[in-house]
C-alpha cells in the first residue's frame, strides 16, 4: 500500500471510530478500492485488517484468535507434548511462519509490526489462555521453537568450472526465476550448490535447462527442519546440542544452512526421518 493511500485510510478509520460511542465491530477481509469497488484482501486478509486497524488507532496490543493456543514449540501432531511458547520476537515469528508454523504470516501483521505494536495469538476455543505474545522482545531461550516443511525436493548442482568462475550462481538462479520456481534454502561449496524447492510441473523443465550448465542431482521426499531462537548465535553449544540430538536418531543430515539468519539453523533430512528428528530436538530443548 502506498504511503499516501495508507495515510488516507488511517484517517478514515480514526474519523469513523471517533463517531462511535460503543465498541466497534468491524468486518475484516472485505475492503473497498479508491474507485468505490468492493473487493477482498485475499488469504490472511482478516489478520491484515486487524493489524491495519491496530496501526491506524495506535493500539497498545493486537489480539488475534486462532484454532490453536498460540505458537507451539513444535507441531503438536508430531510432538504431543509440544507446549505453547509464551512469547517470541517478530523475527522469530517470521522465521517459524516461513518454515511451517502457519499460525500467522508475517506480511499479514506487518502494519502492527512497523509500529512495534505487540501481537497476541490466542485460541478461540480456550480464550482464557494467555497464548503467545509477539513483540520486539523474544523468548530469551536458545531455541524458541522447531518448525518443519515436508514434501520438499533438493537439487544439487556441481561443476568443475565453478572454481574461480564468474556468473555460475547467477545463471542458476536466472533459470529458476525464468521458470517461476522459488528457492527456499541454499548451501554452497567451492564447486557445487544445493537448494530446496517445492515440487512442481515447472521443475522438470528447469532441471533440463540446468543440465546445460552443471551436473544435476535431484532428490525428492525430503524435509526441511528449522530450529529458531534469538539466543542461538550467542550460545557456543547450541549447534553441538542440535546435531548431537539428530545423531542419536541415526539420521543423516543431507544439507545445512546457517549464517544468513542469526536466529535459525536449517537442515535437510529424508522425509521418513523427520518425525524422529523433531521429537529428539524437542526432547533436547523443551522436555
Amino acid at each position: 500500500i502506498g504511503s499516501e493511500f495508507k495515510r488516507e485510510a488511517y484517517k478514515r478509520v480514526r474519523d469513523s471510530l471517533k463517531r462511535l460511542k460503543k465498541v466497534a465491530v468491524v468486518p475484516g477481509y472485505i475492503g473497498i478500492t479508491a474507485d468505490g469497488d468492493i473487493t477482498t484482501l485475499g488469504r490472511g486478509g482478516s489478520d491484515y485488517s486487524a493489524a491495519f486497524l491496530a496501526a491506524a488507532t495506535n493500539s497498545s496490543e493486537l489480539c488475534v484468535y486462532k484454532d490453536v493456543s498460540g505458537i507451539m514449540s513444535a507441531d503438536p501432531k508430531i510432538v504431543p507434548q509440544a507446549r505453547t511458547v509464551p512469547r517470541v520476537s517478530y523475527a522469530e515469528a517470521a522465521e517459524l511462519s516461513y518454515f511451517g508454523a502457519k499460525v500467522l504470516h508475517p506480511k499479514t501483521i506487518e502494519p502492527a509490526v512497523l509500529l512495534s505494536i505487540p501481537v497476541r495469538v490466542r485460541s478461540s476455543f480456550n480464550p482464557q489462555k494467555p497464548g503467545t505474545l509477539i513483540s520486539r522482545k523474544g523468548t530469551g531461550r536458545t531455541v524458541a521453537a522447531i518448525a518443519h516443511r515436508s514434501g520438499i525436493d533438493v537439487l544439487t548442482l556441481s561443476s568443475t568450472k565453478m572454481l574461480d568462475a564468474f556468473g555460475f550462481l547467477a545463471r542458476i538462479f536466472e533459470v529458476m526465476r525464468r521458470h517461476s520456481i522459488c528457492v527456499d534454502v541454499v548451501s554452497t561449496s567451492e564447486v557445487s550448490v544445493s537448494m530446496t524447492v517445492d515440487p512442481s510441473e515447472r521443475l522438470d523443465a528447469a532441471i533440463d535447462e540446468l543440465k546445460t550448465v552443471a551436473n544435476v542431482e535431484h532428490k525428492t521426499k525430503r524435509a526441511v527442519i528449522c530450529v529458531v531462537g534469538e539466543k542461538m548465535s550467542g550460545s557456543p553449544d547450541a549447534v553441538s546440542r542440535i546435531f548431537s540430538a539428530v545423531a542419536r536418531t541415526g539420521t543423516t543430515v543431507e544439507m545445512v544452512s546457517q549464517g544468513a539468519s542469526k536466529i535459525n539453523l536449517t537442515f535437510v533430512v529424508k522425509e521418513e526421518d523427520a518425525v524422529n528428528v523433531i521429537r529428539a530436538l524437542h526432547k533436547e530443548f523443551f522436555e
